[in-house]
């Protein structure tokens, strides 16, 4: 069998479960078992271990039905739960009958599967009850029990990881028991739990401790409200002011301008002030603009990274705001007339909507960083081609200069030989009598 882990919140979930159904009515205590050998223990031995188990969890009363048996292969044990019946059956199996802490362990765990099963937990999916039954143990104060006598030479029983009993004993232990964590020298479960035994030891008060978790908690909060708060002063204020420069454009060009006669300089200069030369006149609000933007697609992504937010905007007048659905304007830009009070505003529903023109950001984000990537690899295969070209060229000069060197080397070791022969034969000539030297140059050289 595969045994697993659980983490510190999963076994705190748990742990909460049991509190409820079973809580603790002599508070936390570490169980004490009779001291025995490791001899064959008997029934009887078993069957006192057993109620005086129950007593200290304040479960009397009960006939006990508890025995050594044969058990399916891998379990330590059995219990039997039928309804309301003051019966405990148990079973421990033959092959720990030698081995009491192994005996302790199991019996610890079956008993609780009945103690949990009285007070009301019980799940109809097995494996639910198992990781019950093992927090209970401790829980009820038998974890020494499981510790010692779950991982031995001989055997492993349990459905947990080894590390995970440690936890559930370090976390009981610290919350139910009062006992420091550095006595039990069983720190580092995780980074939360490990912060909130440190937080949780520091003062005996634990209501000044959740009081101090809200006021840091609700102050966070009042402090983003505030912020939101002050950024709505400000962007009313912008709004003051947007109003003041609609109406001052729709009074100065739409009506004082369009609908009078102009020459055709006055209509360059119009074109001249409000497009080519726009970046200079709308500084300010070309400034603004990019700003809010900024502001709101991160604010906007941000809360959408836990709900869901659709942020679109109806047509409505800056100046008298009347408000309506754009259903006749689905696509394009148009100049919209207010049907109240006949300001004109520029409007266009696929850039005006918050959400559509986020999502076409990220897609310009994602294409314009692919772009790079892509002029990045180019760049990266354009240098490695280089380099190859150059480590080419450097190895053919190398390839050249070492044949140049062979060559010459070659041509030198030729002219030695060819020397020596020339001396050999002198020396030779030399020994020779004179009446012989023109047979010997004339047939051996």
């Amino acid at each position: 069998m595969e045994r697993f882990d659980l983490t510190p919140r999963q076994i705190l979930m748990h742990l909460r479960d049991i509190e409820r159904k079973a809580e603790l009515h002599r508070g936390f205590q570490i169980y004490r078992p009779t001291a025995l050998p490791d001899v064959m223990v008997s029934d009887l031995a078993l069957v006192n271990e057993a109620r005086k188990m129950l007593e200290f969890v304040g479960l009397t009363n009960y006939e006990l039905d508890i025995t050594y048996a044969k058990t399916a292969e891998g379990t330590g044990g059995d219990c039997k739960n039928n309804g309301a019946e003051k019966v405990v059956h148990v079973h421990v199996s033959e092959t720990y009958r030698h081995n009491w802490k192994a005996t302790l362990a199991v019996l610890a765990h079956e008993l609780c599967h009945k103690i949990l099963f009285v007070k009301g937990l019980c799940s109809s999916v097995a494996m639910t009850n198992e990781v019950y039954a093992e927090l209970a143990t401790i829980y009820f104060g038998f974890g020494e029990l499981i510790m010692d006598g779950y991982q031995a030479k001989d055997h492993v029983l349990g459905y947990l990881k080894a590390d995970t009993y440690k936890k559930i004993n370090l976390l009981v232990c610290v919350i139910y028991g009062g006992i420091k964590s550095d006595v039990l020298n069983l720190k580092e479960l995780d980074v939360l739990a490990d912060d909130t035994i440190e937080i949780w030891e520091k003062d005996e008060n634990k209501r000044s401790i959740i009081i101090d978790c809200f006021k840091n908690t609700e102050s966070e909060i009042a402090e983003l409200y505030r912020d939101i708060l002050i950024t709505k002063q400000i962007l009313d204020k912008y709004i003051e002011d947007i109003k003041g420069d609609f109406e001052r454009w729709d009074k100065v060009y739409f009506k004082g301008f369009l609908d009078s006669k102009h020459s055709r300089l006055e209509e360059f200069l119009f074109i001249y002030d409000n497009y080519c030369a726009r970046d200079f006149n709308n500084e300010r609000i070309i400034r603004l603009k990019e700003t809010v933007n900024t502001s709101l697609y991160s604010l906007l992504s941000k809360y959408q990274e836990q709900k869901s937010l659709e942020l679109k905007y109806d047509f409505t007048c800056p100046s008298c705001g009347a408000t309506r659905s754009n259903e006749r304007n689905l696509r394009g830009i148009s100049a919209q007339k207010c049907p109240k009070c006949g300001i004109r505003i520029t409007f266009n529903t696929e850039e005006w909507n918050a959400t559509v023109l986020q999502r076409k950001t990220k897609q310009k984000e994602r294409e314009e960083k692919e772009a790079f990537d892509k002029k990045v690899e180019e760049r990266v295969q354009q240098i490695t081609r280089e380099a190859d070209e150059r480590v080419r060229k450097v190895q053919q000069n190398a390839s050249d200069m070492i044949a140049a060197a062979r060559s010459s080397a070659t041509e030198k070791i030729a002219e030695v030989k060819r020397n020596e022969q020339e001396r050999y034969k002198r020396e030779v000539l030399v020994k020779i009598p004179s009446y012989l030297r023109w047979l010997v140059v004339k047939y051996f050289t």
